[in-house]
């Protein structure tokens, strides 16, 4: 959750919603996800009203106890002298039939939820009208909803076409407010879900606790990246350039999300590219390129974002030949 809101303060955007924060965590367990905008926004900041609330809403009683306990202390320590938010727990169990909030629920400008969704068997098409609807009622003007899923196959697919199921049910409503920021940056057709084998996930590296390095040398893994899988959605009739300034100056067709790691092959380096095009192979020669223009990048990774690419070729050989800026 740090590292997504890390990422919206790297491309520009700056809090416009209301001057009280008014979050919700659905499925909070133990308040990560709210104790993760708390770390981003001190690392990253956008802007966020250091005072407020939270709603914790969680099924599990003891581990609601723990998130609003833990959440109260680490909020203390992040927020320091600047302000303070506010807990309130909801011991609740969702039931989609009667709506993910009641209809007497207050709106919120915050919108969280983590490894939540794959919990439920309700087709995307039903889960986008749910949702939407819920959005509509409870989500406030320029209010921001990040929603974090696993970056296993099944459930990373089944977000992946979540979305495509939110942007056809927001086109037929007629929703001009809903608009996807992340990872997409646009509305175009999922690039991952063209084949049935692929998905879409980001990786951030963490610092390991030593009990997590000596579980992991038991068990024989290396788990020095976290894998997840991830969408942010905003309700604003603004433009996505408004929204996220970086992005700005760059056509819809120069910008590109890096979403596979990058290799060698030879000299160049190989990645996968997604875009308004769908996804793609591409090569990048960076050394060639530092040597004859400058703002050029040697090391690409997974999940950079890069603005005013040149590119040669097709979507089975694809050659970047510039890159203007890295978001």
């Amino acid at each position: 959750m740090a590292s997504v809101w890390a990422e919206l303060s790297r491309l520009g955007f700056q809090w416009k919603a209301s001057d009280q924060l008014r979050g919700v965590e659905f499925g909070a367990g133990p308040a990560s996800g709210a104790c993760g905008i708390a770390a981003g926004e001190k690392y990253a900041p956008v802007g966020i009203p250091h005072t407020g609330n939270w709603a914790l809403i969680e099924q599990d009683k003891a581990m609601l106890s723990l998130g609003s306990e833990w959440a109260q202390t680490y909020f203390k320590d992040t927020l320091a002298e600047r302000g303070d938010w506010g807990i309130r727990p909801f011991h609740r169990t969702i039931d989609l039939k009667q709506g993910l909030l009641p209809r007497a629920a207050p709106k919120f400008n915050l919108w969280l939820s983590s490894y939540f969704i794959n919990e439920f068997e309700e087709s995307p098409e039903k889960m986008a009208r749910i949702l939407l609807k819920t959005w509509e009622d409870h989500l406030e003007e320029e209010g921001i909803v990040i929603l974090v899923e696993p970056a296993l196959k099944i459930q990373s697919r089944k977000l992946l076409a979540i979305r495509k199921a939110l942007i056809e049910e927001a086109n037929q409503s007629g929703k001009d407010w809903f608009k996807i920021l992340l990872p997409c940056m646009g509305h175009q057709a999922c690039g991952a879900l063209a084949s049935d084998t692929d998905w879409c996930h980001e990786e951030v590296s963490w610092w390991r606790p030593p009990y997590f390095k000596q579980i992991d040398q038991m068990a024989g893994l290396d788990r020095k990246t976290l894998p997840f899988s991830y969408l942010v959605i905003t309700k604003s009739k603004r433009s996505r350039e408004e929204i996220l300034p970086a992005l700005s100056g760059f056509s819809v067709q120069s910008r590109h999300r890096v979403v596979s790691p990058s290799h060698n092959e030879g000299k160049e380096l190989e990645f996968f590219i997604c875009s308004d095009e769908g996804k793609r192979k591409a090569r990048y020669r960076p050394a060639e390129a530092q040597s004859r223009r400058a703002n050029v990048y040697k090391e690409i990774e997974r999940g950079d974002v890069l603005l005013g690419t040149e590119l040669r070729g097709d979507v089975n050989s694809t050659r970047i030949d510039e890159i203007k800026k890295r978001g």
